[in-house]
């Protein structure tokens, strides 16, 4: 009778906990890629803080990134995937590859961009707002590819964000933006191209080296708005 009551009692216990743990968020498969991102970034910054050189070359060749297969091959493929225009808009940059993404990934690439459209939000406001996304992209979309990739993107430019608004980096006068008062549609913009290069090289060319696709969109977009 005793074991009975143990039994029970342990079930009364125990059940609050499974449930909780039942609606506990899952973490974003791609969470790493975003903080890749923001290493890799970081090591191009220091290598070539003229931005001057090959992007692509500079990863792989002073930075460590890996990749698969012959690293020439990579920097040429890679570099097409690059868009050819830093400075196109979201929808431009994504414009070749919309067949590759149903309603439901799209209905969160369409959230993504309107949160980094928000020039009137501040750097947290914006950051909160990857944060939810991230964990109902995280909660409702599939692990196919191109879901993965999408994911891939929101990550990143939630890292991005960070990165971008930290003290410690420099390029493109978007040290401290809002304290320092900069234009904080360039931070944003600079977000958005980072998350686009992870969305693309994730869903065309998926591959330990694809974190490298992001961190040379930021670094292009860096380099045309230093120049706008």
């Amino acid at each position: 009778m005793k074991c009975v009551l143990l039994i029970l009692a342990l079930a009364c216990v125990a059940t609050p906990a499974f449930a909780q743990q039942d609606s506990v968020p899952e973490e974003n498969p791609m969470e790493e890629m975003g903080v890749l991102h923001n290493a890799y970034l970081g090591c191009l910054m220091k290598q070539d803080p003229e931005m001057q050189l090959n992007s692509l070359r500079v990863l792989v060749e002073r930075c460590g990134l890996s990749v698969k297969g012959d690293p020439e091959a990579f920097i040429e493929e890679a570099g097409r995937l690059l868009p050819p225009d830093p400075l196109a808009s979201w929808d431009d940059k994504l414009a070749p590859y919309h067949g590759l993404f149903n309603e439901q990934q799209q209905s969160f690439l369409d959230q993504l961009e309107a949160i980094l459209s928000r020039t009137d939000a501040t750097a947290l406001q914006i950051a909160k707002s990857l944060s939810g996304l991230g964990i109902r992209a995280s909660d409702e979309l599939g692990r196919e590819q191109a879901d993965l990739a999408v994911l891939a993107a929101i990550s990143v430019a939630s890292h991005s964000l960070q990165f971008w608004t930290s003290e410690e980096h420099d390029t493109a006068g978007l040290r401290g933006v809002e304290a320092r008062r900069r234009p904080w549609w360039k931070v944003l913009f600079v977000v958005t191209g980072d998350a686009a290069g992870a969305l693309i090289g994730t869903a065309v060319a998926p591959g330990p080296g694809t974190v490298g696709i992001a961190a040379a969109a930021s670094q292009g977009v860096g380099t045309a708005i230093a120049h706008d």
